[in-house]
């Protein structure tokens, strides 16, 4: 509950959640010796391109050479 003040007071978006609401948000986590959670649709988020350029800036970084070629889908 201490983190979920701190995030609140920071403004992100969470909210407290029943057991049998998280089975609605992920239904396959078990819930049977669960008594809450909390919920942030935000968490765990990214941009795809900011995620490959990191891999490539440290590939870059190690060593590796880095081709990077722009084609049309």
């Amino acid at each position: 509950m201490l983190v979920f003040q701190f995030a609140k007071g920071l403004g992100v978006e969470i909210i407290e959640v029943k057991p049998e609401e998280v089975s609605d948000i992920h239904p396959l986590v078990n819930i049977k010796d669960l008594y809450g959670a909390v919920y942030s649709p935000g968490d765990g988020t990214m941009d795809p391109a900011t995620y490959c350029m990191s891999y490539i800036k440290a590939a870059s970084k190690y060593g590796a050479k880095v081709n990077i070629t722009f084609s049309e889908i």
